[in-house]
């Protein structure tokens, strides 16, 4: 097999060198798709159970193919790009590429390049299909962290490793600090809920107006994990970043199996540390845990009316209770059949049941009473607020609700 030159003569695939060692020709030029762009694909690929047919690159192959990066106009497939999900058409959308060197830049229409002379840590580039590329969620969430605080970061995080997807179309304006979907986007209209336009449906997690023209949840689609705990420590560990930046300090709040978006919220304000304007429930023995299953047993059974077990929202261990968000979905009334029911079971199981719904999701002092309610059954004094402390609590969780498109509180 070879490659043609512009005189018609074909090269070998390898060639010789000046020391007579037979060394391979150089390799097929490549597109790597990176940061915003890239995160827009991952989200498709999540939404469409497709994540699995990306392919990690090793060391030697992710050097090669990062060598290989190339921006020029004639390799762009803009329609290619926009069936993986990287390209949305957005009037002041640009196309991110990563590239190795300054030389390999282009200036192209519509078009970002993103230069990076340092090695990578394995598996940061993915193959998607023969000649493109993308940057791995986890180094997509990384360059997603450079400049931006950490909620924003730590919602990122909670996405990639939970059970659900943000839809691709609210990827630019999320990330350009606007409200998704009622608010306007910069450079376009807010996108439609008509499933039949290609939108994100409400079939799962979908978003109703209240009152003030809020959602009630955002939308969002059930997959999953793009990585996992694991993965996001050994990744940290072989990329020495800093301690202080976005990333590592958002790393140190995201917690696995988030199921929703408003869960990832509620996680994070009652689990940060009360330096960032959280709770710090995470400081309690035994931390807390996303969707843990708790098993009944028998009189649980019993007065659950048959269920065998429950999963929890957010199950805190040395408080033996959890918290339940009741979105959209628990407002029907087979849902608060089923939830009543499920509530006697966790009883018979001797677990405290809170409640929070999405209005008590604005109010920081019914959280922070929350709080210190669960700090008194884990024996544990909870420290006062001090001077200043309600402005942070405020900017974080609104740095929270800005991670996933919503109004502030």
């Amino acid at each position: 097999m070879g490659v043609r030159n512009d005189e018609g003569n074909t090269r070998a695939v390898q060639e010789r060198g000046r020391s007579g060692v037979l060394e391979p020709a150089p390799a097929e030029p490549a597109i790597i798709v990176c940061g915003l762009s890239a995160l827009r694909g991952i989200r498709r690929a999540r939404r469409i159970h497709d994540l699995w047919s990306w392919v990690p690159l090793d060391l030697e192959e992710q050097g090669r193919v990062l060598e290989a990066a190339t921006s020029c106009k004639p390799l762009i497939d803009l329609d290619e790009l926009a069936r993986y999900g990287f390209w949305g058409g957005e009037e002041t959308e640009k196309l991110e590429l990563l590239v190795a060197a300054p030389a390999a830049r282009r200036r192209v229409p519509h078009v970002r390049c993103c230069c990076t002379s340092r090695s990578l840590p394995a598996g940061s580039i993915c193959r998607v299909a023969p000649g493109l590329y993308a940057t791995s969620p986890l180094y997509t969430a990384y360059q997603y962290s450079r400049g931006r605080a950490v909620a924003s970061v730590a919602m990122l995080l909670f996405e990639l490793m939970g059970t659900y997807s943000m839809a691709e179309e609210a990827t630019m304006t999320i990330a350009w600090g606007g409200v998704w979907p009622h608010g306007e986007r910069r450079g376009g209209g807010g996108a439609s809920l008509d499933p039949t336009a290609g939108g994100p449906s409400l079939a799962l997690g979908g978003v109703r107006a209240s009152g003030a023209g809020e959602p009630a949840d955002q939308v969002h689609y059930a997959c999953d994990p793009a990585f996992s705990c694991e993965d996001l420590d050994a990744f940290i560990s072989m990329g020495r970043f800093s301690p202080r930046g976005s990333f590592t300090r958002a790393a140190a709040v995201a917690l696995p199996h988030a199921a929703s978006p408003m869960e990832s919220v509620l996680a994070a304000m009652l689990g940060a540390p009360h330096r960032l304007g959280g709770f710090a429930l995470s400081a309690l023995p035994g931390g807390i845990q996303l969707n843990r299953r708790i098993e009944f047993e028998h009189d649980a059974v019993l007065m659950s009316s048959g269920m065998p077990y429950a999963i929890c929202d957010v199950f805190i261990r040395s408080a033996n209770a959890e918290i339940e968000y009741n979105g959209i979905g628990h407002e029907e009334e087979s849902a608060r059949v089923h939830d009543g029911q499920r509530n006697n079971g966790m009883r018979g199981m001797g677990i405290k049941v809170i409640v929070v719904n999405r209005e008590q999701m604005r109010d920081i002092q019914a959280l922070e009473a929350i709080a210190r309610s669960l700090y008194r059954d884990a024996g544990v004094r909870y420290r006062d607020v001090n001077n200043g402390r309600r402005a942070l609590q405020d900017a974080w969780l609104n740095g929270l609700r800005a991670g996933i498109g919503l109004r502030p509180a």
